[in-house]
């Protein structure tokens, strides 16, 4: 067991050994630049999916969604590695960005942004070495605010801050190593949700000891872990003590049988006034706090050996998410834990996720139904996802699930991007968007990832050009030219060679059955050209994409055209007969953007 602090960065855990004693000196401010549209380069486009490539102004180490907003985390110009002890953070919305420099590393950890509630807080120095201000990164306006100034904090080599509850409360490093990467955390609270200049301590310091804030509950008693000299831990929580005529001091009390070798506590968690949760050599333990009672509730956290907790153990707004071991069917479960109640949410294993409301995705097969209105799952995934960018369900070979609206996106084992929604007619819809190591969904049909190449890519997807019939299988007699389309026990008929170019590329994959077989099917009548296929008539300039079987809708101009379809869009375009142009009836605007060009 390393005997240094580790955090999650949204990718991977990494030491702070290194940045203990890095003074916290560095100052957020708002580049001089104004919201601005992306800069892309469509790589890839067809009727279905338009792919492109983001430019941004500096190299990108992540993606992460705080606050329910998407930023690109990028290195400051000049410095492009992790070391660099700052990053700049393009704000990106409504296909905008806006960018804001030097914002602290540690301030962005999605461990520390979940802790304050998604908001991302970090100190610098004040008017002398012992005070502080208190800074915030505003999404919505894409700026840095100075939340509270000149924060007594007392001689500290670093001072780190998070926020729950109306009040702040920091992590205080001392200036001296008590061992080697081991040294004392006075742990400081705002005195009021008003005052937030003037702070008290909460912590009794007297053991040789590196102390974390693990939680702090309604009533502002804080949980903490102590990581001693030699590895191992221990839980402490503290509150305050007010005695008549004199100064509220600090009591701090150890939770008894929370001690461990060699340090396993993960998932430390207030359930209510009386109750504290934690998992200890991965079993999940209950203190009471009022009887001094510790029980072992019979649950075991499922480790894999080289991954961090953030992987099978996610706490977020009093919730739990985490993996259980396996089950009977060799599987593991997955479990959401609120209030001290346990609710079995699916299972899980190395080739995909399972959750039981509504949602199942796998390798290898993907079935969606939408969930419930304010079900578990999609409340919880959301809920979670609007506060930072850790990975919640990566689990044995890259899986990855994110859940937006009707749709939802997965990473498969190999790395593929897949992405899937249900249309109005209760059908399933998927495509695959690309290949990387993490996807995020900016809308129901816009999908922004990181390649393996660390290219910043974005798709657009129209799930009216996919259909139920995205991979169509043709079909003829023996005795007959006609061909068919057959789907779902329907047969279309196919009109004419312009009708069928516009669903396949060669007549190669029509396949010859018996009569009956293909009359078994119903008669669905004729075929009309694929959802998505532009068209234009002989003697208009005006060209028109397909939205489906009945409408029709202009694209504004040739810049559009390119946006969405790319260099060669015009080799697309299906010249009709002014009597097919006529069968679509025309959407009252036309398509302005690539943003308008989704259903």
């Amino acid at each position: 067991m390393t005997k240094c602090l580790k955090v999650f960065t949204g990718v991977a855990f990494m030491s702070l050994c290194a940045l203990l004693l890095v003074p916290s000196v560095m100052q957020g401010r708002v580049a001089d630049v104004v919201w601005q549209p992306f800069t892309t380069t469509v790589e890839q486009s067809s009727q279905a999916l338009s792919v492109a490539r983001v430019q941004l102004p500096q190299s990108l180490d992540r993606l992460q969604r705080i606050q329910g907003v998407l930023v690109a985390i990028m290195y400051p110009t000049g410095c492009a590695n992790i070391d660099c002890p700052t990053r700049d953070v393009a704000v990106m919305r409504d296909g905008q960005l806006k960018v804001v420099s030097e914002i602290p590393v540690s301030a962005l950890e999605s461990e520390r942004v979940l802790d304050s509630h998604g908001r991302v807080l970090w100190t610098q120095r004040g008017k002398s070495s012992a005070r502080f201000n208190v800074q915030e990164l505003n999404l919505e306006t894409a700026s840095v605010s100075t939340l509270a100034r000149d924060v007594f904090l007392g001689d500290t080599s670093e001072a780190r801050v998070r926020a729950a509850n109306g009040k702040l409360y920091f992590e205080v490093y001392g200036l001296q190593e008590l061992a080697p990467g081991i040294v004392p955390v006075m742990i400081r609270e705002s005195q009021s949700n008003e005052n937030f200049s003037e702070t008290l301590v909460m912590n009794q310091q007297w053991r040789k000891s590196l102390e974390e804030i693990q939680d702090v509950d309604a009533q502002g008693r804080i949980l903490t872990r102590l990581t001693f000299p030699s590895g191992d831990q221990e839980l402490w929580y503290h509150q305050r003590t007010v005695e008549r005529g004199t100064f509220p001091k600090p009591q701090s009390v150890a939770v008894e049988g929370s001690y461990t070798i060699d340090g396993h506590l993960v998932g430390v968690h207030f359930v209510d006034a009386d109750t504290i949760e934690f998992f200890r050599y991965q079993t999940l333990m209950r203190y009471t706090i009022s009887t001094g009672t510790l029980t072992d509730l019979g649950e075991r956290l499922h480790w894999v050996e080289g991954t961090g907790s953030q992987e099978a153990l996610v706490i977020t707004a009093g919730e739990m998410l985490y993996f259980v071991g396996e089950d009977a069917t060799g599987g593991t479960q997955i479990k959401v834990r609120h209030g001290g109640v346990t609710t079995i949410l699916g299972a899980a294993d190395s080739t995909g996720l399972w959750i039981d409301d509504g949602l199942v995705t796998a390798a290898t097969t993907t079935t969606y139904m939408s969930p419930t209105s304010g079900s578990t799952v999609s409340r919880f995934v959301n809920e979670l996802e609007a506060q930072t960018g850790a990975s919640k369900h990566a689990f044995a070979g890259a899986m990855d699930l994110e859940v937006l609206g009707a749709s939802f996106i997965y990473i498969d084992g190999a790395g593929t991007i897949h992405w899937n929604t249900t249309n109005a007619r209760d059908e399933t819809v998927s495509a695959v968007v690309g290949t990387g190591s993490r996807a995020y969904l900016v809308s129901e049909t816009e999908v922004m990832w990181v390649g393996f190449d660390g290219v910043l890519r974005r798709a657009i997807v129209r799930p009216a050009a996919i259909g139920s019939i995205a991979q169509p299988t043709f079909y003829k007699t023996a005795t007959s030219s006609t061909v068919y389309l057959v789907q779902d026990g329907k047969r279309w008929i196919v009109p004419n060679e312009q009708t069928y170019f516009t669903w396949a590329s060669t007549f190669d994959g029509v396949q010859t059955i018996g009569a009956a077989v293909l009359n078994s099917n119903t008669n669905a009548g004729y075929l009309q050209m694929k959802p998505g296929t532009l068209i234009k008539t002989a003697t208009s300039k005006h060209v028109m994409v397909l939205w489906d079987d009945w409408h029709k809708q202009r694209i504004a101009n040739e810049a559009v055209a390119l946006a969405i379809f790319g260099e060669r869009w015009w080799q697309q375009i299906v010249v009709v007969d002014p009597t097919v142009m006529n069968q679509y009836v025309e959407r009252p605007s036309a398509i302005e953007s690539v943003e308008q060009y989704v259903r």
